[in-house]
């Protein structure tokens, strides 16, 4: 076991994994990508984390940046457009375990999360409150909140309210060496749609909508 891979164990235990196997369903995401691609990169992880907290995720890319190990953060990879699949090995940073529903904010009408609450799983919540998601990704069964903001793009409600980016608040984000910052609606652009690449996304206050009955028109 190489020095890197001892302090990620010391540091999260039976969170981190190096089976061949695991790391093997870490080198895809919904989608295939043709052969040719991945002839050209690395998809295949070396590790597999699955923190459960902002702070060990600032200790994992500490780890990372003394190592020089890439990081590549990852929802559920329901978007089949080779995101979350690594490009040169390294780590692959499975947030599945960071999955609370932090706060619902019926007067403010908003709701804090983590980055790995199912869309489907939000809305329901937010049922029970009243209220409802402005919109949301058609992959709503499985995909997570900061996939789709990671992700970008536009889904159901989009025609009344735009892009994803249209109905967040504000962002905490991990930056590359492990600072956490809170972006605001003038620079969330700075981390939506890219990916992971500037930031992780570890928490997102998303505004949403009194709950009304929907009736098709067409």
């Amino acid at each position: 076991m190489q020095q890197w891979q001892k302090e990620l164990t010391a540091l999260l235990g039976n969170k981190v994994r190096f089976d061949f196997t695991e790391r093997l369903v870490y080198s895809y995401d919904m989608g295939i990508l043709p052969d040719a691609v991945r002839k050209t990169i690395k998809p295949l992880p070396d590790a597999v984390a699955q923190p459960e907290s902002w702070e060990e995720i600032s200790s994992i890319l500490a780890i990372a940046n003394q190592y020089r190990l890439p990081v590549v953060p990852r929802g559920s990879a329901s978007s089949g457009y080779g995101g979350p699949v690594p490009a040169k090995g390294g780590l692959s940073l499975d947030l599945v375990r960071m999955n609370r529903i932090l706060q619902i904010d019926t007067q403010a009408q908003t709701v804090t999360v983590e980055p790995g609450v199912i869309w489907e799983q939000l809305n329901n919540a937010l049922a029970n409150q009243g209220l409802t998601l402005k919109l949301y990704p058609t992959s709503a069964p499985s995909a997570t909140v900061g996939g789709w903001l990671a992700q970008g793009g536009t889904g159901i409600g989009s025609y009344a309210h735009g892009h994803v980016d249209s109905c967040v608040q504000s962002l905490k984000v991990l930056l590359p060496h492990g600072q956490i910052v809170t972006a605001g609606p003038t620079e969330i652009w700075k981390y939506i749609g890219l990916e992971g690449t500037t930031g992780i996304i570890v928490e997102a206050t998303i505004k949403v909508d009194p709950l009304e009955e929907k009736k098709p028109l067409a």
